[in-house]
């Protein structure tokens, strides 16, 4: 059971922060993207003709996979201490823990949402989102 729950005013008052917070990652996640692309294919390629070259190439990438990483992690922290759950981070989607007629359950919001607009099940997560 969470230690906090969130009014939905509260949880509103976070959703352009929200907002800002992943657009600012923005660049981030783009660049996740193609290192991630690069490495699969740089290890596809590998995997006929190997080569000092290309695993030096390799090592790059994953070092700059993880300080991409761990810079996406520090922002997905900042949130979390807010007491806010990160569910994905492409595309922005939280939860905030929401004590609805005793039942904890989570007021949704994912990115592009101007307001905070539905709940659900715990159990149930995102696919069985409801109106407020």
């Amino acid at each position: 059971m969470a230690n906090y729950f969130f009014t939905i005013d509260e949880a509103q008052e976070n959703v352009q922060w929200l907002a800002e917070t992943f657009k600012g990652i923005g660049p981030l996640r783009k660049q996740a993207s193609t290192l991630h692309d690069e490495i699969r294919l740089l290890v596809d390629r590998m995997g006929g003709n190997g080569g000092r070259k290309s695993h030096d190439h390799l090592v790059k990438l994953n070092n700059d996979m993880q300080e991409v990483s761990s810079q996406i992690e520090q922002v997905v922290d900042s949130i979390s201490q807010r007491g806010i759950l990160v569910k994905s981070v492409d595309p922005g989607l939280v939860d905030f823990p929401y004590n609805r007629e005793g039942h904890e359950v989570y007021l949704c919001w994912k990115e592009g949402e101007d307001q905070i607009r539905y709940w659900h099940n715990i159990e149930s997560g995102f696919a069985g989102r409801k109106p407020i």
